[in-house]
């Protein structure tokens, strides 16, 4: 991979007919890289589920220092451009809502970043 190329990485987000929210992995291990890694969440139900959005435990936007960007990606997804600065655990909240019926229930899984090469 040279320095131009972006590295993707995919978290799939379960959710159970009880409305339980799972993510697999539920710590994402990102590599060492020369910079900007993609990170895709997808939705994996058997009912009408879709992301929301990511935040901060605390319910605030992600650190603007290590996360470029957070958007919907597609019709269920969710995409981060994670710019894997530091070396740490970082703790997130992924937000889901039942389309139909507009319950809402979340998961805090853990991106771990790998820093820059």
């Amino acid at each position: 991979m040279n320095k131009l190329e972006k590295k993707d990485y995919q978290v799939t987000v379960n959710i159970d007919t009880q409305g339980t929210v799972s993510c697999d992995p539920d710590t994402l291990k990102i590599e060492k890289s020369w910079g900007t890694v993609n990170i895709k969440w997808k939705v994996k139900s058997e009912q009408d589920w879709e992301i929301t959005g990511i935040s901060a435990p605390d319910g605030e936007p992600l650190d603007a220092y290590e996360f470029k960007s957070s958007k919907k990606h597609g019709h269920s997804g969710w995409k981060i451009q994670d710019r894997n600065r530091k070396i740490k655990e970082f703790e997130y909240v992924v937000h889901v809502q039942r389309v139909k019926t507009g319950e809402c229930v979340a998961h805090d899984p853990i991106i771990k970043n790998g820093g820059r090469k």
